[in-house]
């Protein structure tokens, strides 16, 4: 005989309730707090979120209410929220790179420090290297 679930689709219910409540009174949610007091993972929210519909929309309301309680924290210094919302709200840094496909020249100052007069014309030189496409490489 098998062993009952220990969490009914009852029981998820009132969860999915319990956990918006508690992204309401709490100052700065988390799912992590919230699964912790609650006695149980946050992977296991993750695998009730794939298993019912219901409970997925319960906790994209409980993370938006968690990311609006973020973003208009009061004194939580930037660095703090920039990096809870890249965990908690899948913030990524962006990268402009474009590439044309032509090969960059680049001017490069060399500042030579151990002459005893840095201010020597023989103290800064420049150089010019031009990045050149080697099929040797």
């Amino acid at each position: 005989m098998a062993r009952p679930k220990k969490y009914t689709e009852r029981w998820l219910k009132r969860l999915a309730v319990k956990a918006l409540q508690y992204a309401r009174e709490t100052t700065l949610p988390l799912k992590e707090d919230f699964a912790s007091k609650n006695k149980f993972s946050a992977q296991r929210i993750s695998e009730w979120v794939n298993q019912y519909p219901w409970f997925a929309e319960a906790i994209k309301r409980f993370e938006d209410i968690c990311i609006y309680k973020w973003l208009t924290a009061k004194n939580v210094p930037p660095a703090v929220k920039i990096f809870t919302l890249k965990n908690i709200a899948g913030w990524r840094d962006a990268y402009d790179f474009k590439h044309d496909g032509k090969l960059a020249e680049t001017k490069i100052q060399i500042i030579n420090y151990g002459a005893n007069n840095p201010s020597s014309e023989s103290a800064v030189s420049t150089s010019r290297v031009a990045i050149e496409n080697s099929s040797e490489v």
